[in-house]
Parts: C-alpha cells; sequence; structure tokens
C-alpha cells in the first residue's frame, strides 16, 4: 500500500502540470485576443483550432482529470452524473465510439465537413455554429486522443495508436497542402482582415494552410514516435521476460 501511495505522490505533479498547460492552452485558445482576431484572420482561426485540437486536448487526456472533477461536483450532482455516465446506454456509446479506430474516423469527419465552405462561413456569421464547431473540434479530439494515448489500466495497442495517428497526420496535411496550393480562396468572409498580418487574402489562406500541415503535422509525428518507442521499450521487456522464463 505504500508503494501504490508513493507511486500516486510522485506521478500527481506531473498530471496537475499536464491538466494546468491544458487549461491554459485552451483558455489561451478561446478567450485570448487570438480568439477575437480568428474572426478576421483565417490564419489566426487556424492557429486556434489547431492548439484546441493538437494541444489542449491531448494535454487534458494526459491529466485523466475525470475522477477529480466528478468529486469535485455537489454531492446530488454528482450522484446524478454517476448514475448517467453509468448507464448501460451512454456505456455502450462510449465502448464504441472510443474505439481507436472509430475515435479516429469521428475526429476526421469533425475536421473535414467544418471545412467545408458553406459550414465553414456560417460558423462565421452564427455564434451557435461557431461554438458548434469548436466543441466538435474540441470533443472529438478528446475522444481521439483518449483511444490512442495509453493509461494505466488497458492494455496498450502502441502499433494501432501510431498508425492512427499517422492517419490523422496524413489527412490534416492533406487539407492544409490544399488550402497552401489552392488558387481561389475558400473563405473570403473569414480573409477580410488579413491586411492586420500585413496579407493579401490569398496568402492568409497559405499560412492557414502551412499551419495545418506543418505545425500540426510535426505534433501529431512527434506523438506517433514516442508511441512507437514505448512499443519497442515494451517489446524489449517483454521479450526478455519471456527468455528469462525456466523451460
Amino acid at each position: 500500500m505504500a508503494v501504490v501511495v508513493e507511486c500516486f505522490l510522485a506521478v500527481m505533479p506531473v498530471v496537475a502540470l499536464f491538466f494546468t498547460a491544458g487549461w491554459g492552452v485552451l483558455t489561451g485558445a478561446l478567450v485570448s485576443p487570438i480568439h477575437a482576431l480568428g474572426e478576421r484572420v483565417f490564419a489566426a482561426h487556424m492557429i486556434e483550432h489547431e492548439l484546441l485540437m493538437a494541444v489542449a486536448a491531448p494535454l487534458l487526456v494526459a491529466a485523466c482529470p475525470g475522477a477529480a472533477l466528478i468529486w469535485a461536483l455537489p454531492t446530488g450532482l454528482r450522484r446524478g452524473t454517476g448514475r448517467l455516465t453509468h448507464g448501460r446506454i451512454p456505456q455502450a456509446i462510449w465502448t464504441v465510439a472510443s474505439r481507436p479506430l472509430n475515435a479516429t474516423v469521428i475526429h476526421g469527419i469533425a475536421i473535414w465537413i467544418w471545412h467545408v465552405p458553406v459550414l465553414f462561413e456560417a460558423a462565421l456569421q452564427q455564434g451557435v455554429l461557431h461554438y458548434a464547431q469548436h466543441a466538435s473540434f474540441l470533443g472529438t479530439a478528446l475522444l481521439f486522443w483518449w483511444g490512442i494515448l495509453p493509461r494505466s489500466g488497458r492494455q496498450q495497442a502502441y502499433g494501432s495508436a501510431v498508425m492512427h495517428l499517422f492517419f490523422t497526420s496524413l489527412h490534416t496535411g492533406l487539407l492544409g497542402v490544399l488550402l497552401l496550393l489552392s488558387p481561389r480562396l475558400w473563405y473570403p468572409q473569414n480573409a477580410a482582415g488579413a491586411a492586420l498580418w500585413g496579407l493579401t487574402p490569398i496568402e492568409d489562406q497559405q499560412l492557414a494552410g502551412l499551419v495545418m500541415w506543418v505545425p500540426a503535422g510535426l505534433i501529431y509525428g512527434g506523438a506517433a514516435l514516442l508511441l512507437a518507442g514505448l512499443w519497442i521499450s515494451k517489446s524489449g521487456i517483454r521479450e526478455a521476460s519471456h527468455a528469462l522464463r525456466p523451460g
């Protein structure tokens, strides 16, 4: 028991750091001037989205704050939330949706659908749709990272996680390249303030595409390399343990 407590206390500062950093990035993306600027400069809008999906989401998932947040609720609300989340239907939906393949597909669909010009510009004009866009980006990103990041109490499929990260990097990079190379504006309304950064509207779009392609791709690629390293390390330890067994 003492060993468990010591391990828990050793991990707590790291978890708290992840949680604080995740909420800090989330606040910076949605409350700072980046959000206001994102309504007029497409590149800023893209930076905001990537902060939500590729930075804040994995930090929050790595912190695993669900249990602590539920215990912070008033007793009545905590019990109601527990009954709701442990119901058969919500549990079945969560089990299916959080499978790595399903989470990857759901997250990819959300990204591509909201970048359809009609929907993207409609979200700029209507606050409700704008909130829905951000909620779907963050929510599906949390689902995606929850499905692939290693955590205690679960048998890890590192090879599968690496594949899903590679696929996500591939399709988001493709969308970024399409924005970068397109000769026409996809979202003219979102480029109205491009001059604030000394850019033409088409240059603003190209910069946004570059942001989606390179920095975000580096994050997904870096996570894939980290998981690949863990995969190799765990495989080596498992093989060594098997070789040392009698017989």
